[in-house]
């Protein structure tokens, strides 16, 4: 439940980014880019993010693991699995987050985006 309401956040997060980047995907599209491409782009900038942020996370999950392990007498361990099933995360998110919004970014039409 609290990743389905996650999810809906960040896609109203997206949604709001790609609105505030109308401007950049209508020149894009303006100089040939498809709508391929610019989905492409988003999916891609939506993983970095993800990527940073789970990066942030096990980094601070090692500086306190040994805090953790001996206040809470339950030893954290970062192994394989773990950063495996992170990364499936990453991309899962990154995907569930750009696939409505990014209907949006396609239908931008160049001439009203510059037009503003």
């Amino acid at each position: 439940m609290v990743y389905a309401l996650a999810i809906i956040n960040a896609i109203n997060l997206t949604a709001f980014w790609i609105h505030e980047r109308k401007y950049e995907i209508g020149i894009r599209k303006a100089f040939g880019y498809s709508n391929a491409d610019i989905v492409s782009m988003l999916f891609w900038e939506m993983c970095v993010i993800n990527l940073i942020a789970v990066v942030i996370g096990f980094s601070i999950q090692w500086m306190i693991r040994s805090l953790l392990s001996k206040w809470l007498d339950y030893p954290v361990e970062i192994t394989s699995t773990t950063i495996f099933a992170a990364i499936l995360f990453v991309f899962a998110t990154a995907f569930f987050t750009t696939a409505i919004p990014s209907g949006k970014a396609v239908k931008i039409q160049p001439v009203e985006a510059i037009r503003g």
